[in-house]
């Protein structure tokens, strides 16, 4: 189960979703079923894009997938098209071997470069689980935008943690073959403390609050446990599973109320 979890993309485009439910309700605005499911579906759709792993059931998955996206943006009141577009512009240049099909001849990829790697998934993740919470962005108050902040060095740290599993596996430069594990860790500990004090520092839901900066510490030991080569799948499902937490343990703890 954990293996399929894992491998399908389901996981991950789950803690998207979480993502999603975390902004919400963080701020004080309820939660729309529609767009967490929606986000679920995008995530997934991109993911299976980006992911050259192949299984099985992943054909079928993608039809899913891509159903259940175009279904959200036709049916979601409240879904904004831009950080759409801008997410899939830059996960087309994330991974460019889909244009081998075509005539052009593009070398240049994000995932092949040092950061911008990291920067490029965080705001991917930030782009799409706040598409339908950001309907009109010129109204949103300044704590909504430091908690995406937030949000953003949080995802960032993690998809670092996942390039520290990957030295020994994995050819491509990252910040973590580059500066080295040590200094990788301090690194992520400090943007992990600094996504901390931003979220202490704003008017939020105060569990939401709690729950990220308590993840945050967690996360930083998590980076110590990653420093030696573990499972590939359990890394990914505890790095993933964090982002799980922060979105949904606000979200069981105000429907058991």
């Amino acid at each position: 189960m954990l293996h399929f979890l894992i491998k399908s993309r389901i996981w991950g485009a789950l803690a998207a979703a979480a993502l999603c439910s975390d902004i919400w309700l963080a701020n004080n605005s309820g939660l729309p079923l529609i767009s967490v499911i929606h986000v679920f579906f995008l995530t997934l759709s991109g993911y299976l894009f980006v992911d050259p792993s192949r299984f099985s059931l992943r054909k079928p998955l993608i039809y899913i997938a891509l159903t259940g996206a175009v279904f959200g943006v036709l049916t979601d009141p409240l879904f904004n098209l831009w950080p759409l577009v801008l997410a899939t512009g830059l996960l087309l240049l994330y991974k460019t071997s889909w244009l081998n099909e075509t005539r052009l001849n593009l070398s240049f990829e994000f995932r092949n470069r040092v950061g911008l790697k990291n920067v490029v998934i965080a705001i991917c993740w930030i782009l799409i689980s706040s598409a339908s919470y950001l309907h009109k962005p010129q109204e949103q108050p300044s704590s909504v935008w430091w908690w995406l902040f937030a949000n953003f060095l949080f995802v960032f740290v993690l998809s670092v943690a996942e390039d520290v599993q990957d030295i020994q596996r994995d050819g491509t430069a990252t910040i973590a073959s580059t500066l080295g594990k040590n200094k990788t860790w301090v690194l992520c500990s400090f943007m992990l403390l600094f996504s901390a004090v931003i979220v202490i520092s704003q008017e939020a839901d105060s569990l939401s609050q709690l729950v990220h900066v308590s993840l945050c510490a967690v996360t930083v030991f998590l980076l110590i446990y990653l420093r030696k080569p573990r499972n590939r799948e359990l890394a990914s499902f505890f790095i993933d599973g964090l982002i799980v937490l922060k979105g949904f343990l606000p979200l069981i703890y105000h429907a058991w109320l």
